[in-house]
């Protein structure tokens, strides 16, 4: 027997199973197993995983008093003087909660479609490039702390940092409206859930919410493939990643 399996077991019973202590006490241990509600659970997650995935992807929502990019930033106009920015909800759905936010110095400048703040995950750093040109005035120190924000309140707690834009009519123009961005983003959302299903089909065909090491329970992309192959879809597919 290795790693709890019976290689190879001579019968002396002539099959007759119902008879057998060793097959009885095989049956009771995989009948105690499967009754338990966590194995139940695991099943309908793997039954059920492009139904999770799509509905992870699906459910995301755009602001109206906010300003998009196609790279999922936003902005929002607090005053002729003061723009917030921040990320998206569809960022914040597949952005892992383990990493470190690197948000640009307060009283430096920032340019419109140029590298401002840094995102590290694992041993890969991705870059995000503003949606704006200006003055940093302000920074959001409690994201730094607690990256999380991001994932948890994007369009509130999880603003990034405060600009005075210097060229605000010409780099509006390059902005959208929440319903203009929900059509940009649908093709987007569509080949991040065809490339996620491709590798996990391509990882394990069968793969569910996976436990490892006594109980982790693996529930987020970044856990089921892996953050090598996570982070390339996100290089591949969000502008913002480039």
């Amino acid at each position: 027997m290795t790693s709890g399996v019976v290689d190879y077991k001579l019968c002396d019973k002539n099959y007759n199973c119902d008879s057998c202590d060793y097959y009885n006490n095989i049956r009771k241990g995989i009948n105690d197993l499967i009754s338990k509600p966590e194995y139940k659970e695991g099943i309908n997650n793997e039954m059920n995983l492009e139904e999770k995935i799509l509905s992870l992807l699906s459910n995301y929502t755009f602001l109206e008093d906010l300003l998009y990019k196609e790279n999922h930033t936003w902005i929002r106009v607090i005053d002729p003087y003061k723009v917030e920015v921040g990320l998206d909800s569809v960022a914040s759905k597949l952005l892992p909660k383990n990493k470190v936010v690197v948000l640009p110095v307060k009283g430096n400048s920032v340019f419109e479609n140029k590298p401002c703040s840094w995102i590290a995950i694992e041993d890969d750093i991705f870059t995000i490039k503003s949606p704006i040109t200006g003055f940093v005035t302000e920074i959001n120190s409690e994201l730094v702390r607690n990256p999380g924000l991001l994932n948890d309140s994007p369009y509130k707690d999880g603003w990034m940092f405060r600009v005075r834009p210097t060229r605000f009519e010409k780099d509006i123009k390059c902005l959208y409206s929440d319903k203009e961005f929900m059509k940009v983003v649908s093709q987007d959302i569509e080949k991040i859930r065809k490339k996620i299903m491709d590798n996990l089909v391509v990882n394990n065909p069968s793969i569910g919410n996976t436990m490892m090491d006594g109980g982790k329970t693996l529930n987020h992309f970044s856990d089921i493939l892996g953050p090598k192959k996570f982070n390339s879809i996100l290089d591949c597919i969000f502008k913002f990643f480039v």
